[in-house]
């Protein structure tokens, strides 16, 4: 089975984290070269985006009861993580073929009380940040984006404009290092005050982290064609449902009390692990991604919807579609060999009412998309959704004709 997403690492790399969680370094001299890798002095290297994002609100001086607009589409982490600090997470909707929030709907929810605009870049997308920053300057706001989802290599630094870009390292992120985050902060006195509080916490032990190595490394073993068969039919013959399984088997934070887990500093190994990675980055891999993303997308364009397909830069990070019926074509795609998935780790922000955010996790289906999968399987997978007589969403703003086998086939000769 040709599994969704293959976690980026190797034997090599989890022996030498290992190995680094018995030796000394010096933090101060990690962080510096870390701080060449990106080219600024303006950075912060954290455990997670979670500890970073805690931690940020935790030195933004913000008043109990203060409101932070976020992308109405994030893991469930950040709104929980604005509550625990005594604010007031408000969700807005997504434009489905963008995925960027209307700035007139931002405009009309800002009160008193609101204090940042959080802009998540989903699904390797990257939003256009330029009406969001007008309306931040216009209203003294702290803008803040995600950009877990939407790595490209250590010279992308995030939008200028933005106050705080985040940036995510964890298991199966580009470029992973299994943890570890790193925030451009562009302002000097907050990042002060950042550095400062950070230097109180505790650090996560080494032991914790090598648990952690070892417990990747199993997941990375698994993680291959044969694996994933295994994990199907083990848990089909036990009447278990291998899709739940191995969505809690990538968590980064399961169990245990959250907020002290999250409230550490990364240790030197984790320092070293993302120093390492950052150096021997190659963006001709996000590059081949994007080739294949966009090749997948051109052929599929019009017989399913593609979230976010308007935006004019994409690094496909994973490959989502959006269908009427998800489940018949899931199904369709495990007795094929395909391991795609309607489960999303994406939450609704929120309690009002986000209608189109709401549809997009309702309608969604995870493709496997990796350099791993050979083209011809990725054709014969196209050819799985176009005759599974899949349709976009009724709601669906942008309705094109389907395309016929016979002109799909042309267009993949092409």
């Amino acid at each position: 089975m040709w599994i969704r997403k293959y976690i980026e690492i190797n034997d090599f790399d989890i022996a030498w984290g290992l190995l680094h969680c018995c030796l000394p370094g010096d933090r101060e001299l990690i962080v510096r070269r870390i701080q060449q890798c990106w080219r600024t002095d303006d950075l912060l290297a954290c455990l997670s985006i979670r500890s970073g994002f805690d931690l940020l609100l935790q030195c933004s001086g913000w008043p109990p009861g203060s409101e932070i607009i976020m992308s109405g589409l994030t893991i469930p982490d950040m709104p929980r993580i604005v509550e625990k600090n005594k604010m007031v997470p408000v969700g807005v909707d997504l434009d489905p073929l963008t995925l960027t929030p209307d700035p007139q709907e931002i405009a009309a929810l800002i009160t008193p009380r609101t204090r940042a605009i959080v802009l998540a870049h989903l699904f390797g997308g990257w939003c256009e940040l330029n009406p969001l920053s007008e309306i931040a300057q216009r209203h003294g706001l702290m803008l803040i984006e995600d950009c877990a989802q939407a790595y490209t290599g250590n010279s992308q630094l995030g939008d200028p404009r933005a106050t705080v870009s985040m940036f995510s390292f964890g298991p199966i992120k580009t470029n992973t290092a299994l943890a570890g985050s790193v925030f451009c902060v562009r302002d000097p006195q907050l990042l002060n005050r950042l550095n400062a509080q950070h230097a109180l916490w505790s650090k996560q032990t080494r032991w914790s982290l090598a648990r952690r190595l070892m417990k990747y490394w199993w997941i990375h073993k698994l993680s291959s064609r044969l694996g994933m068969t295994a994990i199907r039919g083990f848990h089909r013959l036990l009447g278990r449902d291998h899709d739940l399984f191995v969505a809690q088997a990538a968590r980064g934070f399961a169990g245990g009390d959250f907020f002290a887990r999250i409230r550490r500093r990364p240790p030197e190994p984790l320092l070293k692990m993302m120093l390492r990675k950052f150096q021997d980055f190659d963006p001709a891999t996000v590059t081949e991604r994007q080739n294949r993303g966009k090749r997948l997308a051109s052929i599929l364009d019009g017989a399913v919807a593609i979230p976010g397909g308007e935006l004019k830069r994409h690094t496909y990070w994973v490959f989502p579609i959006l269908v009427e019926q998800p489940a018949p074509l899931v199904t369709a795609m495990w007795q094929q060999g395909f391991d795609a998935t309607h489960r999303c780790s994406l939450h609704v922000v929120g309690n009002r009412p986000l209608p189109q955010c709401q549809q997009i996790l309702d309608h969604i289906v995870y493709l496997p998309f990796d350099a791993r999968i050979p083209d011809r399987e990725l054709d014969r997978m196209v050819q799985l959704v176009l005759r599974s007589k899949t349709a976009p969403p009724r709601w669906w703003k942008s309705k094109p004709k389907v395309p016929s086998l016979s002109q799909n086939a042309r267009s993949t000769a092409n």
